[in-house]
Parts: C-alpha cells; structure tokens; sequence
C-alpha cells in the first residue's frame, strides 16, 4: 500500500492512491480549506473501515438492512502535539434486523476487524455506540 502527496498551495494538497484516487487534504484552521485536515482523515478512516467490517459481517450471516450511518467524534489533547485522546463512534442501523445480531457485529469489528481503530487502541481510548432505529442497544 502506497500513497502520494503533492503539494498545491499554501497548506493545500493533493494525495493519491495507487488505484488513482485522490484527495484533497488542507488545514482546517483555513479560511477556505480545500479539504479535510490530516486529522479529520483519521476519523474519516474509522468510521470507514469499520463500516467495512460491519457490512461484511451481516452480509456474510444474510443480515439486510435498510441504512447505514456511523458518526465518529475524536477529542485531542489542549497542547502540542494534539494527539487523540479519545474516539467515540456512534453507529445506527435501520431497518428490521436483531438488535444482538448487530452489536455482535459492531462489537466484532472494533474488537477485532477494523485496522484503522486498532492502530490507535493502545495510545486512544475507544468508545462505540450501537443504535437501532435510533434506539440505542446496550450490551
């Protein structure tokens, strides 16, 4: 896996994937960001890989449902370098599927599946939440 990173302006830049996706990347203190800071790249790639792994679980036990959505929220430390100190994903599913059926897949994937969240789970505290039809599911 390898990206690249060109240079635009100021702090704006284009990154690409071998696959020749591209992104914009830029300060999100800008007037006008062009993109996404690096940072708001990491959740981003949270909320990402773990609906990967959510999706390829229920599809995997024949599970349907109607929508998708995962909010991810990251605290950082006040001064430099301000890392996270914590994630919190909150994931909601619709649709007319088992409540324990998907947060066992929840559960699974920020347990076991999703690369990006387990990068970070020895320095960042991880949090998630599992809603269904709004309703939050407790384990």
């Amino acid at each position: 896996m390898q990206i690249k990173l060109t240079h635009k302006k100021e702090f704006h830049s284009l990154i690409s994937n071998g696959h020749g996706h591209n992104i914009s990347v830029d300060n999100n203190t800008d007037v006008n960001p062009k993109g996404p800071s690096p940072m708001e790249l990491v959740l981003m790639g949270v909320a990402g890989c773990s609906s990967i792994g959510i999706v390829r679980i229920l599809k995997q036990q024949k599970i349907y449902f109607n929508n998708l959505e995962i909010i991810v929220d990251g605290k950082t430390k006040n001064s430099h370098p301000k890392v996270f100190t914590e994630i919190h994903a909150k994931v909601y599913v619709y649709g007319d599927v088992d409540s324990k059926k998907i947060y066992r897949a929840v559960d699974l994937t920020f347990k076991k599946y999703c690369s990006v969240s387990l990068t970070f789970s020895r320095s960042v505290k991880m949090y998630y939440y599992v809603f269904l039809n709004n309703k939050q599911i407790l384990n």
